[in-house]
């Protein structure tokens, strides 16, 4: 059956101090992002080998958000990210991402080690139409700009996704109203919020895509 898997990656976990500490707040800030997301989520995200972990999705609304909330949680440590749509071969396990496999983990998998290779922190595989350049203006744009943002811009641009008014992100992230227009500004956040949502949008017509064509009969 089709799905979306997602699998992180932490830069250089290796040399992160007190790396057991970082693993438990890890894990906390993946069971909190699971709880925030069970609606979408087959299988929750799952701390797996190492500083890796992995998720799968059954709908594709708000993965992109879900990937900003882990961003900045993380800050100041740097994860990468590789989303792949495609079949998932064995039964589903809801209560961990383990124990599964398939031709979109072996894409995302893939797609983890070429990110390595390029050091981007996201890239798309199996996902998207071809002829659309808007993945990889995603992956430079976000390639390039993320990493130089602070936390309290990833938060102003997942409130934005939601539609929250300025005045309530101000008052929640203890700064002015002029603060947050400033941030929108200059970090150019409304072309993020179309991109995301575009990009959303395709992925999920790409997942309907996969689920709607007809399998092949198998040969008497």
């Amino acid at each position: 059956m089709t799905h979306i898997v997602l699998i992180g990656d932490i830069v250089a976990s290796r040399r992160i101090r007190r790396r057991d500490a970082f693993q438990e707040t890890l894990k906390t800030h993946l069971r909190a992002i699971s709880r925030a997301s069970k609606k979408r989520l087959a299988s929750p995200y799952t701390l797996t080998i190492g500083d890796e972990f992995q998720a799968v999705y059954h709908k594709a609304g708000g993965i992109l958000d879900d990937i900003l909330a882990l961003k900045a949680a993380l800050h100041p440590h740097e994860a990468r990210f590789a989303i792949s749509c495609g079949e998932i071969t064995t039964r589903i396990n809801p209560r961990q991402a383990l124990e599964m496999d398939g031709p979109a983990f072996h894409a995302a998998r893939a797609q983890i080690d070429t990110l390595r290779k390029t050091g981007n922190w996201i890239g798309f595989t199996g996902v998207l139409p071809a002829q659309t350049p808007l993945p990889g203006a995603l992956v430079d744009i976000l390639s390039t700009e993320l990493d130089r943002w602070m936390p309290a811009r990833i938060h102003i641009l997942r409130r934005l996704l939601e539609e929250t008014p300025v005045a309530t992100i101000a008052q929640g992230i203890g700064i002015s109203q002029s603060a947050v227009y400033r941030n929108i500004r200059e970090g150019r956040l409304a072309s993020w919020q179309t991109i995301i949502r575009e990009t959303e949008t395709l992925l999920a017509a790409s997942l309907k895509s996969r689920h709607s064509r007809p399998r092949p009969r198998p040969r008497p």
